[in-house]
């Protein structure tokens, strides 16, 4: 019986952390000529996890797109090229699949001008997807307040 409840434990463990990518984000990224980004990316697990590394411009269209697959317990470096004709901020979006933790990243943008090099290390910014749930109770609690406070809400649709 203790096996089989400790089994149960581990299948429910690992099935919620495969319900899907791990994001994370990397905004105000420069880009620029004689620019390049490198991503670290420390899995600290055993299993094998498959990264996507995505950069996109200022108007939110995607430039570049590198996947690796990074093995367990390994560090792994993948390098983009942040060039661009002219100097912009865009950002770099890391997506993260596999069973287990996700791994550690982190960017480092590189850019370079005549003898001059310049290194930048960036963290990620991680999003929190607001559920249907919390938005309704926002609207809600909003709405209460306001007909309390006697103005009119304009609802959201």
């Amino acid at each position: 019986m203790k096996r089989l409840f400790c089994l149960c434990l581990l299948v429910l463990s690992t099935r919620a952390s495969d319900k899907g990518p791990h994001e994370a984000v990397f905004p105000g990224v420069i880009f620029g000529p004689g620019g390049e980004v490198s991503v670290k990316i420390v899995n600290k697990s055993v299993h094998q996890r498959d990264i996507t590394v995505q950069r996109y411009s200022s108007d939110g269209t995607a430039r570049d797109t590198v996947s690796r697959r990074v093995a367990g317990q390994s560090t792994i470096s993948v390098r983009i090229a942040a060039a661009s004709d002219r100097p912009e901020f865009g950002w770099v979006r890391v997506l993260d699949r596999g069973r287990g933790n996700p791994s550690d990243v982190s960017i480092t943008e590189e850019h370079s001008s005549g003898i001059e090099f310049t290194s930048i290390t960036n963290t990620p910014v991680f999003p929190h997807p607001l559920s249907e749930k919390a938005i309704r109770y926002a609207l809600h609690r909003e709405l209460a307040v306001s007909l309390r406070d006697g103005r009119e809400v304009e609802r959201l649709r």
